[in-house]
């Protein structure tokens, strides 16, 4: 039998590709210590600091550059209004495409705190279904974090299983100023590969004279949700974010024969979201595909038709977010006509990113 004598050379390459191999490991470590032990403001940045300049040296020493595949992302929300699952859930992810990674975030699943308790602590009815259908479609379950009505569930292919896993999660309570989690947001931020995704599903606060809360809302989730130990690559916000259409002058009736007619143009120059966003009020450097779909809500139950006692308005949406050197590639942005149980219809965005192996 020839024995191989390592060189120099050799053995260093060996030991730095160990520590590699335990980078998340080190990294994790720090994170959730910092976790753990409760600290906050300049302590967690602390944490935060060695846990990202381990992980950052250990990555630089790599011998090769990083190969980049495009992966393909289905993002889903939907405010289901209380209602069970119905029988098949398989249009609202989207699997003809044949997404590398899909995210599903719904609002109002659960109203009452006892319904809220037994969802964060047993698996609802709606993340039951879903995950039966993923297991059939072979798609592993990354991640879930609920917080009363808000749920977020992040799948993956099964042979991406092993290089994904989640960094840390958040609850944000936005309800009652902020007691109560019926409003507010939840997040999941994955480690695929060596690439990180943050994922945030969101409902923040509902009618025509709320805007400035609902600015609020983004503000305080987008600070609170724990971003100081993980680098994001990748970010998407998705929820019920009920922003309206500026303008009491622009009554049910005439949104209604506005979109009867395709004037869409005209009321999304009134959307509040858009001129938020563009203003640095709120979503500051995020972006949303055009909008070619008709007002997400109010719909009367069982029907496709706008129920008029409200104003019609986008209120469900997908915003999305690349880091420096980073780029999201938007796909399809549209209404997923397949459901009448709610007074809101699901929307879906699709993406492809370039992950980092």
């Amino acid at each position: 039998m020839t024995h191989h004598t390592f060189s120099s050379l050799e053995l260093y390459k060996k030991r730095e590709f160990m520590k590699m191999k335990h980078a998340k490991r080190i990294f994790y470590i720090y994170c959730n210590r910092a976790r753990k032990m409760k600290v906050f403001g300049k302590a967690r940045r602390w944490f935060a600091r060695n846990a990202i300049l381990i992980l950052l040296s250990l990555r630089a020493k790599r011998d090769e550059p990083y190969v980049f595949i495009n992966f393909r992302v289905q993002i889903t929300t939907w405010n289901v209004n209380h209602k069970s699952p119905p029988e098949d859930l398989t249009p609202l992810l989207g699997l003809s495409r044949n997404p590398d990674v899909i995210a599903v975030g719904l609002q109002e699943v659960a109203v009452s705190p006892h319904e809220a308790i037994l969802n964060t602590i047993l698996v609802d009815k709606w993340t039951r279904a879903l995950d039966q259908i993923m297991e059939k479609k072979a798609y592993a379950k990354v991640g879930n974090v609920a917080m009363v009505g808000i749920i977020l569930n992040v799948y993956v292919q099964e042979r991406h299983k092993s290089k994904a896993s989640v960094i840390d999660h958040a609850r944000v309570r936005t309800g009652f100023k902020g007691l109560y989690g019926n409003k507010g947001g939840v997040a999941l931020m994955v480690l695929l590969y060596e690439s990180t995704l943050t994922f945030v599903a969101a409902h923040l606060h509902p009618n025509d004279g709320a805007l400035e809360k609902r600015i609020e809302d983004f503000l305080v989730i987008e600070k609170r949700r724990g971003r100081s130990c993980s680098q994001e690559d990748y970010t998407f916000w998705f929820g019920d974010f009920n922003f309206r259409l500026y303008g009491q002058a622009y009554t049910a009736n005439k949104i209604q024969h506005m979109v009867q007619k395709g004037n869409l143009e005209e009321l999304l120059s009134r959307d509040q979201l858009t001129d938020v966003r563009q203003a640095g009020r709120a979503f500051k450097g995020y972006e949303e595909m055009q909008i070619t779909f008709k007002p997400t809500y109010r719909y009367t139950v069982g029907t496709d038709s706008h129920d008029l006692q409200r104003r019609p308005a986008w209120t469900d949406r997908v915003l999305y977010r690349a880091a420096e050197g980073r780029e999201v590639i938007p796909v399809q942005y549209s209404v997923i006509p397949d459901f009448s149980i709610s007074d809101h219809k699901p929307v879906e965005a699709v993406f492809l990113i370039a992950v980092a192996t």
